[in-house]
């Protein structure tokens, strides 16, 4: 993964991530980090609304991540 702030502002990542950001920085993203599926693991969520961190946590699966 490149650190965004060496990104080349004529290059094409930069392009790539730019197309990205107006829905990013402009609505409501809900971002979802599915865990590794171990019984020490637990899924994770974040809600971010115009680019600020509105919640996050755990998802609690009552022991089964099935």
């Amino acid at each position: 993964m490149k650190n965004v702030s060496k990104i080349n502002p004529k290059g094409k990542y930069y392009k790539d991530v730019r197309k990205l950001c107006g829905p990013l920085l402009q609505g409501r993203v809900l971002v979802i980090d599915p865990s590794i599926g171990s019984t020490s693991s637990l899924p994770g969520y974040a809600i971010y609304q115009e680019g600020f961190l509105l919640d996050s946590g755990t998802i609690f699966t009552g022991g089964s991540h099935l």
